[in-house]
């Protein structure tokens, strides 16, 4: 059963939240819709057969998808509600068959419940249209501030994800994060919009910047220098190239008391240098998507101390290259590119009003800062 949600005006003058009486019905364009958490717990989380009775359900947070988190009498559930065009099934179905290889090979991951007839993904219809929706379990803890030991751990984790799925052929309905070309304007493969981790981060960036020519000019000028950089310093092959998280920063990690750790949402999972996950967690020490940056002495030393963790951590289970570590610090700067193509794409549903003069000024700062001090 599909779930409808239709606006229409309304006919009847005398009733409540009517407009203007009219014979017409109005099918109202959404670029996003928020679903009801009353009726995906009725129309969805009905279909699987849960350890507790379900007491809560509500919306924890909408980003490039809607997650809602799913309250039992016997622990939390997690359901993804994928935005309209964003992944196809075939994309999400990869994602989930990867979740499952990783819990198989003893990775501790958040991964995807099945309903009561073996299926992992549903399917609703909003206003904009299709939806994908997948029920996790809980990745247990929660968030905690980094710290030398579980930089170690978390290097251990990625090198375990890294050297796993090695051996694996390469999954076709999973795409390629194309940093190569950092300048061109490349459709993701789902043919959408919004920026997917190196394409088309430029143009996305240049209307918010029509103002601003030389700036513009100098990203694009960075843009250049780093796809120079990249290319042909490893060959697309392993070890150095393969199923990478692809968005790897302190969110998407949960520690528990012991330290023992959980990784979840590779939503943003597809194939790069793995340089690129490394340079995530890195990118992620300095904060700079919550500025001011600290570049003081000391928090320096701290970043450098978590970051050499970090490397050790994953050195113990898969030896890096020094033209991989020299990498890692041209993808910090790919990274902190796709994050300004991420937010200026995405700012038809999640708003405009922060990308001012003084967010391109906070940002821009920080990439000369970057290029100055790495």
């Amino acid at each position: 059963m599909f779930a409808w949600g239709v606006l229409f005006l309304a006919e009847d003058s005398n009733m409540i939240g009517s407009v203007v009486p009219t014979e017409r019905q109005y099918l109202i364009d959404t670029v996003s819709s928020i679903l009801s958490a009353p009726a995906l717990v009725q129309q969805v989380v009905s279909r699987y057969k849960l350890a507790g009775s379900v007491s809560d359900c509500y919306l924890v947070g909408s980003k490039c998808n809607d997650t809602y988190q799913v309250e039992t009498t016997d622990g939390n559930y997690y359901l993804r509600v994928y935005r309209h065009g964003w992944r196809t099934q075939e994309e999400i179905t990869a994602e989930v068959e990867l979740l499952r290889f990783l819990d198989w090979q003893n990775v501790s991951v958040a991964t995807a419940i099945p309903d009561m007839e073996g299926r992992f993904i549903q399917r609703v219809r909003a206003v904009e249209g299709e939806r994908w929706i997948v029920l996790f379990g809980e990745a247990k803890g929660r968030v905690r501030p980094a710290n030398a030991k579980r930089s170690f751990r978390l290097g251990q984790a990625v090198a375990r994800i890294h050297n796993c799925t090695d051996q694996q052929e390469r999954d076709g309905r999973r795409f390629e994060h194309n940093f190569e070309d950092l300048i061109l304007n490349c459709p993701n493969s789902s043919g959408n919009k919004l920026i997917l981790n190196g394409r088309d981060p430029l143009p996305a960036i240049e209307p918010f910047l029509k103002h601003r020519k030389a700036d513009f000019g100098y990203l694009v000028g960075v843009g250049e220098h780093l796809s120079r950089k990249i290319k042909g310093y490893h060959p697309k092959t392993a070890p150095w190239f393969g199923v990478c998280h692809g968005d790897l920063h302190s969110q998407n990690v949960h520690f528990d008391e012991d330290d023992n750790i959980t990784l979840f949402d590779f939503d943003h999972y597809g194939y790069s240098w793995r340089a690129y996950d490394l340079a995530t967690f890195l990118w992620d020490q300095f904060n700079p998507i919550h500025p001011p940056v600290d570049w003081s002495r000391t928090a320096k030393s701290k970043r450098t101390r978590y970051w050499n963790r970090f490397l050790e951590g994953y050195s113990t289970l898969r030896p890096l290259t020094e033209p991989e570590i020299t990498s890692v610090y041209h993808f910090v700067l790919i990274r902190h590119l796709c994050f300004l193509g991420m937010v200026t794409s995405a700012s038809n549903f999640w708003g405009r009003a922060k990308l001012d003069d003084n967010f391109f000024d906070t940002h821009l700062d920080f990439i000369k800062r970057w290029l100055e001090v790495y």
